[in-house]
């Protein structure tokens, strides 16, 4: 085993290494507490099947690509999402459920209602 890793190391390029390297001192400054909410997100992520950790993986790359604007505007809508009652959070996830099985002309229609009424509403 030890062998094995030690073939690993030796294979990898002194870039891979030096990630490894950085990587392992980010691990060690952390508190006992962050490792052990990473090592059971981890776990958890391992045990969803394989369609739903690759929907999170592309969901992952996806939020990375965004600009910092946006990330701040999803994280704060997130955060304002936790604090909300049971109840209301539960009629948003309904709304948002018949919305993702809403055809694109009709959520186009509603979207160019919303904007016509929100102008109105400036004037």
């Amino acid at each position: 085993r030890i062998e094995e890793k030690l073939k690993r190391w030796q294979a990898m390029t002194p870039e891979e290494r030096d990630i490894i390297k950085k990587r392992y001192r980010e691990w060690k400054s952390l508190s006992e507490e962050e490792r052990s909410l990473i090592k059971e997100n981890y776990r958890r992520f391992m045990s969803l099947p394989p369609e739903e950790r690759q929907a999170l993986r592309d969901r992952f790359i996806e939020f990375n690509r965004l600009s910092p604007e946006e990330k701040k505007n999803i994280i704060e809508n997130y955060q304002r999402w936790k604090q909300l009652p049971p109840e209301k959070a539960e009629r948003l996830k309904r709304m948002y459920q018949r919305w993702k099985q809403l055809k694109p002309e009709e959520k186009e229609r509603i979207k160019n209602r919303l904007k016509r009424h929100n102008s109105s509403l400036q004037r």
